[in-house]
């Protein structure tokens, strides 16, 4: 059965988080370290963490950890140093995924620059990270934007030095937002053999399933609550297709109540 869960906002404690989790019986969630009322990095003891694994842990499958915004892996600046923070703690806590947004080429370069420092930071990571897998995710943006267009993917993986270490989360609203119409079966059908051809079917890990209400090639960012937007019923075909049909799903929606979420979790199972 296909794994299905969501994106859970990090108030105070990974405690919390997971027990949200537990009560909307997802078996996978997605979140950021970084706390929402501070915007600082979550403090966690030893402690804690033993408790945790020992209390929590097992009652899920995969885990994901969204890497926060600060990370740019198209800088060449201490940006490496953020991500590495991030993927200890997430090893600590048994987490299985890292999902990364590729970050952005420096003003006054080329956007080829920037794949060619991202590709020089992850042969660094990969050269020795083999705990966790590093997922880089499809993004809403053009210009020096690194993700937007999925052909950069494939002329980062031409510079890894492992490109089978890398993995790939597709965003249904950022594919729309930058310009991929996905809303036909004929449209989806060019999407997928894109998305072959550049990430390759096999190297996906996770899609993010998001509507929007924008339209296509609006280059916004903005999330709606799944059947809400102009993607509606088109996302439940695009999912169902043979090569992201056993691919788990995680929503990140709009803040609404629990009761809300789990609407949407068993509309969503349901297809």
């Amino acid at each position: 059965m296909r794994n299905i869960g969501l994106h859970i906002r990090l108030n105070k404690t990974i405690f919390e988080v997971a027990q949200h989790a537990v009560a909307l019986k997802i078996p996978i969630f997605q979140c950021f370290f970084i706390q929402q009322e501070s915007n600082q990095f979550m403090k966690i003891s030893d402690e804690d963490i033993q408790v945790f694994l020992r209390d929590w842990r097992n009652k899920f499958e995969n885990l994901y950890l969204h890497g926060s915004y600060w990370i740019n892996l198209a800088s060449a600046q201490s940006h490496n140093k953020i991500i590495l923070r991030e993927i200890e703690l997430a090893k600590k806590l048994a987490f299985t995924h890292i999902i990364v947004h590729p970050g952005s080429t420096k003003k006054g370069h080329h956007k080829r620059d920037g794949i060619g420092v991202m590709a020089r930071n992850l042969n660094k990571l990969l050269k020795t990270e083999n705990e966790i897998k590093v997922v880089l995710e499809n993004t809403a943006h053009a210009g020096l934007s690194i993700g937007g267009d999925l052909q950069d993917f494939l002329h980062l993986k031409e510079r890894l030095d492992h490109p089978e270490k890398i993995m790939f989360c597709i965003d249904t609203a950022h594919a729309f937002a930058y310009g991929y119409d996905i809303t036909t079966s004929h449209a989806q059908t060019q999407f997928l053999a894109l998305v072959d051809k550049t990430l390759g079917s096999g190297a996906i890990a996770l899609i993010h399933l998001n509507d929007i209400k924008q339209p296509c090639g609006s280059r916004i960012d903005k999330h709606e609550r799944v059947g809400a937007g102009v993607l509606g019923d088109s996302l439940r075909q695009l999912i169902m297709h043979n090569q992201l049909e056993h691919v788990p799903i995680i929503m990140e929606l709009p803040i609404m109540s629990d009761e809300e979420e789990k609407q949407i979790l068993e509309k969503v199972r349901n297809w």
